[in-house]
């Protein structure tokens, strides 16, 4: 690459890598810059691969984050399209169940919006905001309960 470089003139050759690769370390033996950047935002490492299996492993979850809110004795439901996939999640007085259909007050977001919600890297009323239709205040409020913003999202198996 240097030599190609100094063939064509070029004064500078910018190589992005990840830092543990063996070439990060390899050029680290030569006289250079080195720079690290972090994309925000990006969702990290996490993807929502099954929805209908992940929306199962969440209901004890929101159970427990329904009982705790002003949804505990509501009965409610919300549809989530993700990706153009429909899933209702019905509240009956604390209980959650979850279905592969279609059902009442839609909110529609995509899988990584998906996995910013679980993890509560993002927040409710910034994906509603990004929303092309208007989001009715009962569909943020049972959202902001099932999603709730935390940082850093801490898995319940790892709380004390």
């Amino acid at each position: 690459c240097g030599d190609r470089a100094m063939e064509s003139n070029v004064e500078e050759i910018r190589l992005r890598v990840p830092p543990d690769h063996p070439l990060a370390h390899y050029l680290q033996r030569f006289p250079s810059k080195h720079e690290t950047s972090v994309l925000t935002a990006g969702g990290g490492m996490l993807a929502c691969i099954d929805v209908d299996d992940l929306f199962q492993a969440m209901i004890p979850e929101w159970e427990a984050r329904v009982r705790d809110s002003v949804l505990a004795d509501a009965r409610t439901e919300l549809t989530l399209s993700v990706d153009g996939s429909f899933f209702r999640v019905r509240m009956t007085h604390g209980a959650v169940d979850c279905a592969n259909e279609r059902g009442r007050n839609r909110f529609e977001i995509t899988r990584d919006e998906l996995a910013g919600l679980i993890t509560g890297h993002l927040d409710v009323a910034d994906v509603a905001a990004q929303s092309t239709f208007a989001v009715a205040r009962d569909i943020r409020t049972i959202m902001a309960t099932l999603f709730p913003k935390q940082n850093p999202y801490i898995w319940p198996f790892d709380r004390a």
